[in-house]
């Protein structure tokens, strides 16, 4: 299974990006997101086999310094979030059962609520 990650930072048009190939449609997206406003994207696609990082845009406004396939971010917690919701989301297109479902009984984070 191939996982990837996008994460977006401060403004600025889409910059040179990307290395090796196969990632067309990963360095469009990235790029898109920059043309609609999302400042800098750095992305990571990996596989057994391999790993494509991308980026596009800026890191920081002042200096126009473009994003870096090297660049790390601080997300602590948010991890689990985002993991939990791609586990709910393949579960739900590989089990075809609803979110509610799968989450019945369990606590959900402030602001959400079972669907009755």
């Amino acid at each position: 299974m191939a996982t990837a990650a996008l994460t977006a930072g401060p403004f600025i048009s889409p910059a040179a990006a990307g290395y090796g190939s196969g990632h067309t449609r990963t360095q469009q997206a990235m790029d898109s997101a920059v043309r609609d406003g999302v400042p800098g994207v750095t992305g990571q696609v990996g596989d057994a086999y391999s790993i494509w990082p991308g980026t596009s845009g800026v890191k920081d406004l002042a200096s126009r310094t473009p994003r870096s396939v090297v660049d790390h971010y601080r997300i602590g917690s948010m991890t689990k979030a985002f993991v939990a919701t791609v586990e709910v989301q393949l579960a739900e297109r590989c089990l075809h059962i609803g979110v509610e479902q799968l989450l019945r009984g369990q606590q959900l984070p402030l602001g959400a609520r079972h669907r009755t």
